[in-house]
This record gives C-alpha cells, sequence and structure tokens, in this order.
C-alpha cells in the first residue's frame, strides 16, 4: 500500500487507538503522519515546463546553454538559485 494512503488512513481524533499504535500498525513513523512541508515547489514545475520546451526546440543544447537560454528569457537558474519560501 503506498505511504500517501496509509497516511491518510491514521485518525487523529476519533480512533481508540492512539496515534502511535496507528503508526506502529501501518509500518509508519509518526514524523511521516505529522509533517507538513514548507516548501512551496510551483516555481520549480514552471521551470521545468521551460526547461522542457526548450529541450524540444534544441536537444542538442548542454548546460550551459540551456542555462543562457533561462537567462535571456528572464529565469533564474542554476545550482546557486535560492529557493522560494
Amino acid at each position: 500500500m503506498p505511504l500517501s494512503e496509509r497516511r491518510g488512513m491514521v485518525d487523529h481524533d476519533g480512533c481508540q487507538l492512539s496515534v502511535r499504535r496507528q503508526c506502529d500498525l501501518l509500518d509508519l513513523t509518526r514524523s511521516v503522519v505529522y509533517y507538513t512541508s514548507q516548501y512551496d515547489n510551483s516555481d520549480d514545475f514552471a521551470i521545468m515546463r521551460l526547461l522542457d520546451e526548450q529541450y524540444t526546440l534544441t536537444p542538442c543544447y548542454g548546460v550551459e546553454k540551456m542555462t543562457e537560454a533561462m537567462q535571456r528569457q528572464g529565469v533564474r537558474i542554476g545550482h546557486n538559485r535560492e529557493p522560494t519560501t
């Protein structure tokens, strides 16, 4: 069973079993149940779409040319790009 399904099976309020016991039975760690991502990756999806479009047009571009093409479009890209929070 996928992790997302097992996570959804944990009942925080209406169950007689504690969350700890439910996690044990579902083979989950409690941190998985309580974790919510703080990172908004909507910008990443937009950049990946632009990269995909550029790659479709110019599959021979390497990393440097692809980076230059993205920068010409006004997209800040590279290993040192700050993630949005």
